[in-house]
């Protein structure tokens, strides 16, 4: 009753006004036997419904405050871990299948908690994309990725560093002003770095989206359309986008050898990408039947556990010289004696 005479209109100066309300309501004494504890729960009860809803009324749930709580929790950690340098960056790489040659990493945020050891991004990235949270990590990420791609440059191995950007960063005013800045700062060739994007986060706003892309192609950066597929975008969408690559998502490559379906949409995605003169590469790699249905098809690229799981910078270092050290001998075996060894690319 309270909430339909809010509804009744006022008028104002000639104008009809309504006036809207939430109501957040606890019980005694299933949520508490003291004053105090009643309005704190009715006040927890009314800041779920105005997330949820305006003009409604919720009553206060506990399973839904120890979230609450723990959300707050995550955050104030997060701010910690920014300030007391727990994360790190661990990279995925990525092979062409035409050569065989390791091209590239993607860079993977991972967050060293104190009590909690090695935590991965699902495990806090919501919570700071609530909150201006993913603004500041996401620069840190950014800055730290170039850092890493010079270093490889100037050590001789010119990998791309693929890098991912949310939606709340693509629609930051600031978020463009700190990708050149970090550029200029780390001195980084542009080409190197890719940034990530989800279609759904592209087609948001695809005006806005076009002009930020463009801008950034501009800098020198390549662009990736990431887990392609699992949005409401399509090829058909995309190709009035400045995109260089469509990265096909896991869920397509997990059944690919099984499943007629997926691997009659991977196919398509390959063929109609090709024709648009974007590169591929599939996510989820985990056996060889997969990487071989793939190269078949001609898919440009892969990325997966059957190649190599996220590591830290230097042990992918290692990694591809090891790598390199098993394919130069399986080269000079493969050779008459009368010719030298050819040396393996690590790019």
């Amino acid at each position: 009753r309270f909430l339909d005479i809010g509804n009744d209109p006022y008028t104002l100066e000639h104008h009809d006004v309504r006036i809207t309300g939430s109501i957040g309501v606890s019980i005694y004494p299933r949520d508490g036997e003291d004053v105090e504890s009643l309005f704190k729960h009715a006040d927890a009860a009314l800041h779920r419904v105005k997330q949820r809803e305006r003009n409604g009324i919720g009553y206060y749930d506990e399973a839904y405050d120890a979230r609450a709580r723990q959300h707050l929790q995550v955050a104030n950690a997060l701010h910690h871990a920014l300030r007391n340098g727990e994360f790190e960056l661990y990279y995925q790489p990525t092979l062409a299948l035409d050569s065989d040659q390791v091209t590239g990493a993607e860079a993977l945020l991972r967050w060293h908690h104190p009590q909690q050891g090695l935590l991965l991004p699902g495990e806090y990235v919501p919570v700071a994309e609530e909150s201006d949270l993913i603004h500041h990590i996401g620069e840190w990420v950014f800055q730290q990725a170039c850092r890493q791609a010079r270093h490889w440059q100037l050590a001789g191995l010119p990998l791309k560093i693929g890098i991912n950007v949310s939606a709340r960063q693509l629609a930051h005013d600031g978020w463009l002003g700190s990708v050149k800045a970090a550029l200029a700062l780390t001195g980084v060739d542009a080409r190197n770095i890719t940034l990530e994007i989800t279609e759904s986060a592209v087609m948001h706003e695809r005006e806005r989206a076009g002009r930020l892309l463009q801008s950034l192609k501009g800098l020198g950066l390549r662009i990736a359309i990431d887990d392609f597929g699992t949005g409401y975008a399509s090829l058909a969408n995309l190709k009035q986008l400045p995109v260089d690559q469509v990265k096909i998502d896991q869920s397509f490559i997990r059944d690919l050898t099984s499943d007629a379906g997926d691997a009659a949409i991977t196919r398509a995605v390959i063929a109609m990408a090709h024709s648009m003169h974007l590169s591929v590469i599939a996510e989820g790699v985990e056996n060889a039947a997969q990487m071989a249905f793939l190269r078949a098809h001609r898919c440009d690229e892969i990325q997966g556990y059957y190649l190599g799981r996220a590591m830290p910078a230097a042990e992918l270092e290692r990694w591809i010289g090891a790598r390199a050290g098993h394919s130069s001998m399986a080269q000079t075996r493969n050779q008459p004696e009368h010719e030298p060894p050819v040396m393996p690319r690590l790019h």
